[in-house]
């Protein structure tokens, strides 16, 4: 039986290749090691990667 990937990464492991996460997406918190694994989320599960407080900060501002 093949043993889980382990991680010194405070983040874990990557959700796309098991390599040690460095960063953790705003939006879902999927854990990543590079923007190519980063993005490569994005566009498999159709997220926006923009944290949901500042997108509705963002919209409430009205611009004059």
């Amino acid at each position: 039986m093949e043993q889980p990937p382990v991680s010194t990464s405070r983040l874990g492991v990557c959700g796309s290749c098991s390599k040690p996460a460095l960063y953790r997406c705003p939006a879902c918190a999927f854990p990543s090691c590079s923007l190519a694994c980063s993005s490569a989320h994005k566009v498999a599960t159709s997220c926006s990667g923009l944290d949901r407080k500042s997108t509705r900060l963002n919209s409430s501002h009205q611009y004059y």
